[in-house]
């Protein structure tokens, strides 16, 4: 049976560069994402990548996934990437308190329902290995993304819990991207990226076929690392 890669956020950025790669490397992708809510439910981009509408942020829409993406798969579910996030300017008196639970739920508490809707359904102790897509903003202080920023170093956190809870049996790592060509860093705008390149040792803006590189690595071959956190952000840390 074709081992297969449930890969949450999977319509562009960082989600779809791993999708495409780990089709390429001989699995079966499941993505999930806002983006096919009502694209037919369904959208077959290749043989082996089936899409399907995922709103993370609503427990309903997860089960949906679960149980007609994930349960009626023919093939074993060996892999997960939880890369879907958002990302809202929220400093602390901006948006609204609903705007910084959205951001909470979209990037970590969404990813959280998911797991356990997995493990009800037997899908989760199973498998090899998940790697969670967290940020150098979970360590980084930030007063204009304060909620991204909070969500993502909660992200690292349960990446550590659950490779305590899911060992020996399941290794779980989290990449924290720096700042990457996809849509999100585009909406932050060229004065923002300008001094993203300004600040950056390596000089240049990462790819998300960079990241999906490392993705795979820690899924496939880095079988003796668990509870990682890998940082891929051309030095940016450093400044």
């Amino acid at each position: 049976m074709k081992e297969s890669v449930l890969i949450t956020g999977s319509s562009s950025g960082i989600g779809q560069a791993c999708a495409h790669r780990l089709a390429r490397a001989g699995m079966t992708v499941i993505g999930g994402a806002r983006r096919y809510i009502g694209a037919n439910d369904r959208i077959e981009e290749s043989p082996d990548i089936t899409c399907l509408g995922l709103d993370i942020g609503d427990s309903s829409s997860i089960d949906a996934f679960v149980d007609t993406g994930i349960a009626a798969k023919d093939s074993q579910l060996s892999y997960a990437v939880l890369n879907a996030g958002l990302c809202l300017p929220d400093g602390l008196l901006a948006g609204s308190v609903a705007d910084h639970e959205k951001v909470m739920s979209g990037n970590f508490s969404g990813h959280l329902q998911l797991l356990r809707a997995l493990d009800r359904r037997d899908l989760l102790r199973t498998m090899k290995a998940i790697v969670f897509i967290g940020s150098i903003y979970g360590r980084r202080a930030s007063p204009q993304v304060i909620s991204y920023a909070a969500s993502k170093a909660a992200v690292e956190s349960l990446t550590q819990s659950l490779a305590l809870e899911l060992a020996p049996a399941t290794r779980v790592n989290c990449v924290l991207p720096g700042h990457i060509d996809t849509p999100m860093l585009a909406a932050a705008g060229p004065a923002f990226v300008e001094d993203v390149l300004r600040r950056t040792p390596l000089q240049r803006i990462g790819t998300a076929e960079e990241i999906a590189q490392l993705v795979e690595y820690l899924l496939t071959s880095a079988t003796f690392m668990t509870g990682t956190a890998i940082v891929a952000d051309g030095g940016y840390q450093l400044t």
